[in-house]
């Protein structure tokens, strides 16, 4: 566990690549045209514009343009791409958008069946033989609406609808067999219409929305934090270098947000989302090196976290160190701290062999994990530096996340159905230091049902 807590200690949130760009990490698009989401590969992201002037809402059936973009935010790149569209979808007319699932041989499409006049959603298969099945109407969910911009969040689909006169996002969950949907609220993202939805990462999504009087799409970043996880009054982060007194600790959310900001030892954690990651700085320290503390509302120290001058000042507190705190300590005494439900598994160059550091880690952090209770999926995923190609960096994020993954259905006896094993490539960087993007994420994901 001690090798883990290393590894978590030296991490920097990553920004190097957008600011050098000119852009704001999670600043997201709004153009004199009409702009909307319309899913990501794990190394960009990709948009659809359309001329401003237009009604964006009776315009669905023309063609717009299509453009990708850094996973992060960034200037937009024309892109000379053409839909797909498989032989056996003659049945269907327009085609308003396909959404290709990143991992399964599966794609869901809006679009117009003979005799509609309106937009539905669609699914059809990939079969052995590399031909495309012929489309399902997904009638738990089609309506006398229009149903457009479909998407994957995981294996659940998203996507919008007016059946309620304005356009809102609904998700549909795999588990249901996507035919039943439950509508997404946007919290604190005020819109008419809300459109469409990709996500970026675990800790950043983006959304097409219609805002007020203002007639146009735009993309804007959306958190989807539930408030409800939220610290509890009493948290704190404070400095222990005597000669720190009176510089500035602040605390920003992973789309550059400030959070918290004081010039006092402590700063007040309340009311910090736990699913978020914070990026924490320190300016105006006269020690070469500082610690950070943090501490729960008893008092009790959960976490330390270097400062250096060498380091920029600036550490990245993971959202799940702090959640598995608080939802696994049994007693006031944090009897059974540490114990993570995540973890990350790093990678020398261009391998996706275990190092036997990674497999010393591995195995303490089986041990101090324990018996994990309970329904629920383990999501493996797999990230490589951007040293290499798009379709290198693929491969070898997903090589590594197969090779942890049979090493954990091994050492804790995990059902490969248990088992959710993904590779982003290089598109979702966690810091400025290469060797820590090499990395493999493990998290146990608890079913709510």
């Amino acid at each position: 566990m001690a090798a883990v807590s290393v590894l978590i200690r030296r991490l920097t949130w990553c920004v190097g690549f957008a600011m050098a760009a000119g852009v704001t990490l999670g600043q997201g698009w709004d153009l004199d045209d009409h702009v909307a989401v319309v899913g990501g590969d794990g190394e960009r992201v990709y948009l659809t514009t359309l001329d401003g002037t237009s009604d964006w809402a009776e315009s669905l059936d023309q063609t717009w343009t299509l453009h990708s973009a850094p996973q992060l935010g960034g200037p937009l790149h024309l892109e000379s791409l053409v839909p797909f569209r498989a032989p056996s979808w003659s049945s269907l007319g327009h085609l308003q958008h396909v959404a290709m699932h990143p991992t399964r041989p599966v794609a869901v499409m809006s679009a117009v069946r003979e005799g509609a006049d309106h937009l539905d959603l669609f699914l059809s298969y990939k079969m052995p033989d590399e031909t495309w099945s012929v489309p399902m109407p997904l009638d738990g969910l089609n309506t006398v609406e229009d149903e457009i911009f479909p998407g994957w969040l995981g294996a659940d689909l998203v996507y919008a609808s007016r059946v309620e006169g304005r356009f809102h996002l609904h998700r549909a969950a795999a588990a249901t067999q996507w035919l039943r949907a439950e509508r997404m609220a946007l919290e604190g993202v005020p819109s008419v219409h809300a459109v469409g939805l990709h996500e970026a990462g675990p800790n950043l999504r983006w959304v097409t929305v219609e805002q007020e009087d203002e007639g146009r799409l735009k993309v804007v970043p959306w958190t989807g934090f539930n408030a409800s996880k939220s610290l509890a009054t009493g948290w704190t982060l404070c400095l222990d270098a005597p000669r720190c007194e009176g510089a500035t600790l602040e605390i920003r959310t992973s789309t550059g947000a400030l959070a918290a900001q004081s010039q006092d030892p402590c700063l007040a954690l309340d009311g910090l989302h736990m699913e978020d990651v914070w990026k924490v700085t320190l300016a105006g320290c006269l020690d070469n090196t500082a610690t950070a503390v943090l501490r729960d509302p008893e008092g009790t120290e959960v976490r330390r976290y270097g400062l250096s001058a060498e380091g920029g000042w600036t550490f990245t507190m993971l959202p799940l160190d702090l959640l598995a705190g608080l939802l696994n300590r049994a007693a006031s005494d944090g009897s059974d701290w540490p114990r993570s439900t995540s973890m990350w598994v790093h990678f020398d160059h261009a391998t996706s062999d275990l190092t036997p550091e990674a497999l010393e880690a591995l195995d303490g952090w089986v041990k101090a994990l324990g018996e994990v209770s309970g329904k629920g999926h383990w999501h493996v995923t797999g990230h490589t530096d951007a040293s290499g190609t798009p379709a290198i960096n693929k491969t070898l994020s997903q090589a590594r996340a197969e090779v942890v993954a049979i090493w954990l259905q091994t050492h804790l006896g995990l059902a490969s159905a248990s088992v959710e094993v993904r590779g982003m490539g290089g598109g979702a960087p966690c810091c400025e230091d290469d060797g820590l993007n090499r990395r493999v994420e493990v998290l146990w994901v608890p079913s709510l049902q």
